[in-house]
């Protein structure tokens, strides 16, 4: 599934005003590193991924919170509330 999240990402980035700066490269160093991380992915009904939200812990100052970045979705499944039934990895 890694590997649909990176495909997801990556097109879902590429054709962005701001176009695609590393946010797979980004994904996968935060589930890399020391930080903890939760992911949840939507599925299509072939089990395709269709949308990504990463979740990583931060500390800034003395304060702890979950930091929201990258999200997804494929350019075809925007706007069709995608996020309503998001399967917790």
């Amino acid at each position: 599934m890694a590997d649909q999240v990176t495909t997801l990402i990556t097109s879902a980035f590429t054709n962005t005003d701001h176009g695609y700066d590393g946010e797979a490269e980004l994904t996968t160093a935060l589930r890399e590193g020391q930080a903890k991380t939760f992911e949840i992915v939507a599925l299509d009904e072939e089990n395709q991924v269709t949308g990504h939200a990463l979740l990583s812990e931060a500390t800034v100052g003395n304060v702890t919170g979950l930091v929201l970045a990258p999200l997804s979705v494929q350019v075809e499944h925007q706007h069709q509330g995608i996020g309503n039934d998001p399967i917790i990895l």
